[in-house]
């Protein structure tokens, strides 16, 4: 299935492999793939249970490569892999795990997942079957988003990873989600070959708008002025004025006089960078706001003011981005120019702007002056149209059946 595909997914992760003896890792392969594999160990003589198997395309650059798995029971373990990669001039950090649905200690994994976060000094994503269902609202789901919230990570997928049990236990995590267009999808799989359902994730870079401005820069020579300042005053009888209001007026207008001769105007060509059109002020602050509670609360874990404040600023932020939101799609919107507002429209939803034809085919002829090329367009749509027209038939109010008669009207 994988070789079929024209765009080939990064990364493939499978969770909870089960693999056993039996089933040696090293029969599971992907062409133009490379593979890591860690393993659960169990008591059971066919061995098994639990594992991971990751599988990451070749021509991706590996960083570095960790594999482990940890907790106080080796019949009930986590496993982890770690990859940190280079992709299109970027570095990420890649962390999948597996936690099982009956590992107790769940101190061990949010102390491991807090050291990851912690450590993180760039993109990062988390994947995997963590078995912590986030359509539930359990004791651990709620450490676990507090976490996750504190460290401005991001679940990705809302939907069912487990049907039967409806709930989410299989999670795509990063920390870069307003910097990104995120799409998800969850498949159903068959149930012969895994009762969770099957996440794709794809992440791909908000771009940037760039406009240019023009920048006025002034530059003051201070000895110039003092100079000019001093000739001006030297020349005014000061004696001869009695009113004090004319003094001032006079000063104030050597004061200006003596700036102008003394400050060249250099108008410069500048690049403004814009994320989002509703990225403003307001939002900064909720962002500030919210980074500086986190940053509080991690040295200051048991502070429930803090946590209360924090909760309170994570909510206020969502609320602040979809109202700016909201706010800017009407401004975009709301335009009474009807070309601006449909340029709007396929700029949001992403749409390219097709260029017009060259030259087009007319009676046999190869033509390209681009009035000719617009004239045979419009007259090819009214002529259909009034072919159209032509071929329905006349019917009058009298022959229209008496049941289809509308006597209600808007």
């Amino acid at each position: 299935m994988i070789s079929q595909l024209i765009h080939k997914p990064d990364l493939i992760v499978f969770g909870e492999t089960k693999l056993k003896p039996r089933f040696p890792a090293n029969i599971y392969n992907i062409k133009g793939y490379t593979k890591f594999v860690e393993c659960r160990k169990s008591s059971k003589k066919d061995g098994g249970g639990g594992g991971l198997l990751v599988f990451i395309r070749k021509d991706i650059i590996i960083l570095s490569i960790e594999t482990l798995s940890f907790g106080n029971n080796i019949k009930c373990s986590i496993q982890k892999i770690k990859l940190k990669i280079s992709l299109s001039f970027e570095t990420f950090t890649i962390v999948n795990y597996y936690r099982p649905p009956d590992y107790n200690n769940s101190k061990d994994f949010l102390m491991d997942l807090e050291r990851e976060m912690e450590a993180s000094n760039g993109k990062t994503i988390f994947v995997g079957d963590l078995n912590i269902n986030l359509n539930a609202s359990t004791n651990l789901s709620k450490k676990y988003r507090a976490l996750l919230n504190c460290y401005d990570f991001d679940v990705t997928n809302s939907f069912i990873t487990r049907n039967n049990s409806n709930s989410i236990i299989d999670h795509t995590v990063i920390n870069f989600i307003r910097e990104s267009s995120i799409a998800n999808h969850t498949i159903k799989v068959r149930s012969e070959l895994s009762d969770h359902n099957m996440v794709i994730t794809s992440f791909a870079n908000i771009k940037i708008a760039r406009k240019h401005t023009f920048k006025k820069i002034y530059r003051t020579d201070f000895t110039q002025l003092q100079a000019s300042f001093e000739d001006l005053v030297s020349a005014i009888q000061f004696d001869d004025i009695q009113d004090p209001n004319e003094i001032v007026n006079e000063l104030t207008k050597i004061t200006q006089d003596s700036i102008c001769k003394s400050t060249k105007c250099k108008i410069i060509k500048v690049k403004n960078e814009e994320i989002l059109g509703w990225y403003n002020d307001k939002v900064k602050k909720a962002i500030a706001l919210k980074q500086k509670l986190s940053t509080k609360l991690r040295k200051d874990r048991e502070n429930e003011h803090l946590k209360r404040a924090l909760k309170s600023a994570s909510v206020n932020l969502k609320m602040v981005i979809k109202e700016e939101k909201r706010k800017h799609d009407l401004k975009l919107f709301r335009s009474n120019d009807s070309k601006k507002m449909w340029k709007n429209i396929n700029t949001v939803l992403g749409r390219k702007m097709k260029n017009e034809p060259a030259n087009i085919c007319i009676d046999g002829f190869i033509c390209n002056d681009k009035k000719l090329i617009a004239e045979t367009f419009n007259n090819y749509f009214i002529d259909n149209v009034n072919n159209l027209t032509n071929k329905l038939p006349n019917v009058t109010y009298s022959e229209i059946p008496p049941k289809t008669v509308i006597s209600d009207h808007v």
